[in-house]
């Protein structure tokens, strides 16, 4: 009788990742746009080490980077005794994507605070934002959002359950503050599914272009747990179905 005896090797990757490039014509700057994210895979892994990665963000992200890979490297940490590659690689999509449009938003703010031609109007915009996760059933995580939604003066829903799913309105600053904060919180999942932004003339009332008037412009409405049908509905009545 013969033994074989494998021992894996370490493994090292690398894998570049697309950014979620906003108004690339006007944003000639943030054509890089490209982020490379490197695994290394321990001999030990998954069963009882993590992965380790290292990031090298574009230029106008560099100072994010550090931020970015602490939070990569705790998920890892997290995920010991399972595969967790793929969700590393997503969660580095979502929080470098994250930080590219907030880049792209300030320097649109800035562009708008020098350009030279006053005759063109302000503009006032307005943010939606669709946030996915697993699951949300903690009492107090459910408080959370309602409570720093009606800090923020967000409208939309809140379905709790499995999965969860939050909807919200308002000022784009706003809306990145009340994903920044609830990504503090420990989820088993999280991400932003989808995002949308309008404007109108800054004389105006963010009201006028509020897709949801029959809700409060002071906090989500929690649905029940079985309540992605009614979701749903709102989402049609306000013409946001796609």
């Amino acid at each position: 009788e013969i033994d074989f005896m494998y021992e894996i090797p370490e493994i090292y990757f690398s894998i570049y990742i697309n950014c979620l490039l906003e108004d690339a014509e006007e944003f000639k700057e943030f054509q890089d746009k490209q982020f490379k994210l490197t695994f290394h895979l321990p001999r030990s892994y998954p069963t009882s080490k993590p992965l380790n990665c290292s990031l090298k963000l574009p230029a106008h992200l560099q100072d994010k980077q550090d931020l970015i890979l602490a939070q990569l490297n705790s998920l890892a940490n997290e995920k010991v005794g399972e595969e967790a590659v793929l969700e590393v690689a997503e969660k580095a999509k979502e929080l470098v994507g994250a930080e590219h449009s907030q880049v792209c938003r300030a320097s649109r703010a800035r562009a708008a605070e020098t350009s030279s031609t006053p005759h063109l109007p302000s503009t006032l915009h307005v943010m939606r934002r669709l946030i996915w996760f697993h699951h949300i059933k903690s009492g107090q995580k459910r408080q959370r959002i309602l409570e720093w939604s009606a800090e923020l003066l967000l409208a939309g829903f809140s379905k709790p359950g499995f999965p969860g799913v939050v909807i919200v309105e308002g000022e784009p600053e706003k809306c990145d503050e009340f994903v920044r904060r609830l990504r503090g919180l420990k989820w088993q999942a999280m991400t932003v599914r989808g995002e949308e932004q309008e404007e109108t003339q800054k004389n105006d009332s963010i009201d006028t272009i509020r897709r949801f008037k029959n809700t409060p412009s002071k906090g989500v409405i929690e649905l029940h747990e079985g309540g992605m049908s009614e979701l749903a509905e709102h989402c049609r009545n306000a013409g946001l179905e796609e």
